[in-house]
């Protein structure tokens, strides 16, 4: 049984965790274990902004209020309902947070990456 956990432990510290620690993602997820984030929660509101990611399949979103902020769509971690991913500004999502990720908007520059939530998964209007 010793065995079992230990290989488990290996496995996830070398081959799960390190694809997602790419470009400074270290430092959002101690950020995020240190603010509680990883924890997830609630959010929700219109989209204010919307921009690609370069750093992998994903893209930043900016919700307004009633419960906004940054947050990372990313393809294959983020569930989409009925309406399928945030696509234009002003479409309202609803939904779930889980962790922290980082966007890279600036594919000429080494790094230029934003913070943001997670979408774990989501609904959204037309």
């Amino acid at each position: 049984m010793k065995s079992f956990a230990i290989v488990s432990l290996l496995f996830v510290t070398l081959i799960i965790v390190p694809p997602f620690l790419a470009h400074g993602q270290l430092d959002a997820l101690v950020d995020a274990a240190k603010s509680g984030s990883l924890l997830g929660g609630p959010f929700g509101g219109p989209i204010a902004l919307i921009r690609p990611c370069y750093n992998f399949s994903a893209f930043q979103v900016i919700v307004g209020p009633p419960v906004g902020g940054s947050f990372i769509y990313q393809t294959g971690a983020s569930f989409s309902y009925l309406n399928g991913p945030p696509y234009r500004v002003a479409q309202w999502l609803l939904g779930m947070i889980l962790g922290t990720s980082i966007c890279d908007i600036d594919p000429g520059k080494i790094f230029n990456g934003q913070k943001g939530d997670l979408l774990r998964f989501h609904g959204s209007s037309f």
